[in-house]
């Protein structure tokens, strides 16, 4: 297996960023409203379910991870995983997401637009990365899968969701990857490409990182 972390200085071409207005939704999370123009409503589900799974994986291991299945936005009610993520899918992008938990399990979100250099240096550093192991996007994208495994969780995305994920999100620095080729075929029939391992860093050791 290889392991390794993205990093934070890979140039990326403009190109990459996608800007399609869509239709405007307003979401309450408590004291927080946050607009999105939705590009894709499917896809950024998807990304927010990944991103869900990225913020699992970016709490400290001792950290009790999400047993509940629930997620709290800023100090709001718990909420099942999949409306969770709804709710993050409708939010203006990109995003800084960081999480911590509370006692019972229940995933406590906080979620911020992009507001300092080194922030939105990470960002375009993860989408250069991809790129450069996905290659070039393609048509194809919808239906080349990866197998994600994160905390105790693993599900299936396309490459276009990854690349969605992306856009979206700002990568924690805590945050590495392990991949390999997939089995062919695989022990519960699913057709992925590669098996991409969610990986937490350690603090001491998260800023010298290799490329993914």
């Amino acid at each position: 297996m290889k392991t390794s972390t993205l990093s934070t200085t890979v140039a990326i071409c403009a190109f990459l960023i996608v800007s399609m207005p869509q239709r405007e939704n307003v979401f309450d999370l408590g004291e927080m409203q946050l607009i999105n123009r939705m590009a894709d409503p499917d896809t950024s589900l998807e990304a927010a379910m990944l991103e869900l799974m990225v913020l699992r994986v970016a709490l400290p291991l001792s950290v009790n991870a999400g047993e509940t299945d629930l997620v709290s936005f800023n100090g709001g009610s718990g909420l099942p995983t999949g409306k969770a993520a709804y709710v993050l899918s409708g939010l203006s992008k990109p995003l800084v997401c960081t999480s911590t938990s509370s006692e019972d399990g229940t995933l406590l979100v906080d979620c911020k637009p992009i507001t300092t250099v080194d922030e939105d240096n990470k960002y375009l550093s993860v989408m250069g990365a991809l790129a450069q192991h996905f290659g070039a996007e393609s048509e194809r994208d919808s239906t080349r899968y990866v197998r994600v495994v994160g905390r105790g969780e693993a599900r299936r995305f396309s490459i276009n969701v990854i690349r969605q994920w992306s856009r979206e999100y700002v990568i924690s620095h805590t945050i590495g990857f392990g991949h390999w080729p997939a089995h062919t075929p695989s022990a519960d029939g699913e057709d992925v490409e590669e098996v991409l391992e969610l990986l937490h860093i350690d603090d001491a050791t998260a800023d010298s990182t290799p490329e993914l």
